[in-house]
C-alpha cells in the first residue's frame, strides 16, 4: 500500500507541472498598459521589454498551469506513449482580466524558452494540441498591409480574439486549453534547411486551425527570422517530455529515429531550436546562501563575472515555486523578514547588457537562534537527465527533519573561498553522475 501512495504521489506530480516564473507584481502594467508602452519603439526594444516583463512574471496567471497533452502511437508494431506539457494559450503579457497576446520572432521565443526551460511545438504537436483544445476559437484574420507588423495592429487582433474568448469563460474558463486563435512559431528541420532564397535564417509558422480542423497556414519559412506579424503566437512546451513514463529532453527525444514519431511528422530534428546569436549572460554557477541571524539570511556571491551587471534572488518555502524575490545587488545581500527555524529556498538569475542569465540551481538555509553547524555542498552539476538541479530539496529537509539547522552553497563556492567548510562541523556533498568524458 506505501508504495502504491508513494507511486501515486510520484504520478501526481509528473503531471501537474507549472511554468518556471515569479508570480506577477500587483504593480506591473496590464496589457492594454503595456501595448500604449511599446506602441512607438522599435523592435528591437519593444522584443527587450516584452522579454523582461515575462521573465519578470508579468503573465495572466491563468497561464502558468501546464496542460498534459498525451499520445501514444504503434511504432513498429510496438505501442508508445508521451505526455508534453505547454501553457493553455499563447503567450501572453499582463493579467487574467487584461491581458496582450503578444507576437514576438523566433528569435525572442527562443531566449525565453532558454531561460524558462521550455521548447517550442514541431508541426505535430501543434496539430495534437489542437486536436486536445476543449476551447475550439474561429481564426481572426487580418487583411494583409504593411501594417501587419506593428504593435496597433497586434493589439487588433488580441481584441479581436479576447472578443470571443471571453463570452465563453463561462463554459471554458481561463486555464482552459484555447486552440485557433494563432499561428505558431515552430521547430523543424526547415529552420536550418530547405530554405528560400535570400532567407537564410527563417521563422517558421504553421497552423491557425479553422474550427473544421484545417490549418489556414502550411508550413513554411518564407519570413526571415526577426519577422512578426500579427497572427503569429508563442506556445511554450515544457522541455521534459514523459516517454513511456521516462522523463526525455526535445534534444533527446527528437534525436531518437523511433520515438521521434510520437511528435514529429519530419523524422528526427537533431536541432529543435533557433539559434540565438550574440553573447549571453552567464548562469550563476558560484554561490552561497549562509545564516545571518535569527530571522534572516545572506546570500553570497563572488565578484562579479565579466559583463554582468547585478544578480536578483527568488525564494519560496518549497524548492519548487519562488515566490519574492530581492532587489537586484552585486556581491551580496541580506534577506530579512524570515520565519525562524523554517527553511527557506534560493535560485540566483543575473542580468546583464546581453539580458538575463538562465535560473541557477537551487540553494536553501534555515534562520534559526544560532549559527548552524551543517553546510551543504551541491556538487552535483553535471548534465544529467536525471539532475533536477534541486536535490537540496531532498538533503535539506532530511537535516532539517531531524533537528539540524544548515546553509548551502555551490561546489564552486567553496572552490572560490566564499565560504570554508572549517566552519562547520558537518558537510554534505551532493554528488551525482560522473564522466571521464565531461
Amino acid at each position: 500500500m506505501k508504495v502504491l501512495f508513494l507511486l501515486f504521489i510520484l504520478i501526481s506530480s509528473l503531471y501537474a507541472q507549472t511554468l518556471e516564473l515569479p508570480l506577477r507584481n500587483s504593480n506591473a502594467p496590464s496589457g492594454s498598459v503595456f501595448v500604449n508602452d511599446i506602441r512607438n519603439m522599435p523592435r528591437d526594444l519593444s522584443e527587450e521589454a516584452i522579454y523582461t516583463q515575462v521573465l519578470n512574471g508579468n503573465i495572466p496567471n491563468f497561464m502558468r498551469q501546464l496542460i498534459p497533452i498525451q499520445v501514444t502511437a504503434n511504432i513498429g508494431g510496438i505501442n508508445q506513449s508521451a505526455v508534453y506539457f505547454v501553457i493553455p494559450e499563447y503567450l501572453a503579457v499582463g493579467s487574467d482580466s487584461d491581458y496582450f497576446l503578444t507576437p514576438m520572432s523566433p528569435i525572442l521565443a527562443q531566449r525565453i524558452c532558454n531561460v524558462v526551460k521550455c521548447i517550442l511545438p514541431t508541426k505535430k504537436m501543434v496539430d495534437q494540441i489542437y486536436a486536445a483544445a476543449l476551447c475550439k476559437l474561429r481564426p481572426q484574420p487580418i487583411p494583409p498591409s504593411a501594417e501587419m507588423i506593428t504593435v496597433p495592429v497586434f493589439a487588433q487582433h488580441n481584441d479581436s480574439v479576447k472578443s470571443l474568448r471571453f463570452p465563453v469563460l463561462p463554459q471554458y474558463p481561463f486555464g482552459t486549453l484555447v486552440g485557433g486563435t494563432k499561428k505558431d512559431v515552430i521547430i523543424s528541420n526547415n529552420i536550418y534547411q530547405n530554405l528560400k532564397t535570400n532567407v537564410p535564417k527563417p521563422v517558421v509558422i504553421y497552423g491557425w486551425h479553422q474550427l473544421n480542423g484545417v490549418p489556414i497556414q502550411p508550413v513554411y519559412n518564407g519570413h526571415e527570422e526577426t519577422y512578426a506579424d500579427y497572427s503569429h503566437g508563442v506556445r511554450l512546451v515544457l522541455d521534459s517530455i514523459i516517454v513511456n513514463g521516462v522523463p526525455k529532453t526535445a534534444v533527446q527525444l527528437l534525436a531518437d529515429p523511433v520515438l521521434c514519431q510520437l511528435i514529429s511528422d519530419e523524422g528526427t530534428i537533431l536541432k529543435p531550436y533557433y539559434t540565438v546569436a550574440g553573447n549571453v549572460t552567464p548562469t550563476p554557477k558560484s554561490f552561497g546562501v549562509i545564516w545571518d541571524s535569527p530571522t534572516s539570511l545572506k546570500i553570497l556571491t563572488p565578484t562579479l563575472m565579466s559583463g554582468t551587471l547585478s544578480y536578483k534572488a527568488f525564494w519560496g518555502t518549497d524548492g519548487l515555486l519562488f515566490h519574492d524575490s530581492t532587489d537586484e545587488f552585486i556581491d551580496e545581500i541580506i534577506v530579512s523578514g524570515l520565519q525562524t527555524d523554517s527553511v527557506f529556498f534560493f535560485k540566483l538569475r543575473a542580468q546583464s547588457s546581453n539580458g538575463y542569465s538562465l535560473f541557477s540551481e537551487v540553494l536553501a538555509a534555515t534562520p534559526s537562534s544560532s549559527a548552524p553547524q551543517v553546510l551543504i555542498v551541491n556538487g552535483f552539476d553535471r548534465g544529467s537527465s536525471g539532475n533536477t538541479y534541486n536535490f537540496i530539496r531532498q538533503h535539506g529537509k532530511a537535516f532539517f527533519q531531524n533537528g539540524y539547522s544548515f546553509c548551502s552553497v555551490t561546489n564552486e563556492a567553496i572552490l572560490d573561498g566564499l565560504v570554508s567548510l572549517s566552519n562547520y562541523s558537518i558537510a554534505d556533498y551532493i554528488l551525482g553522475d560522473e564522466s571521464t568524458a565531461n
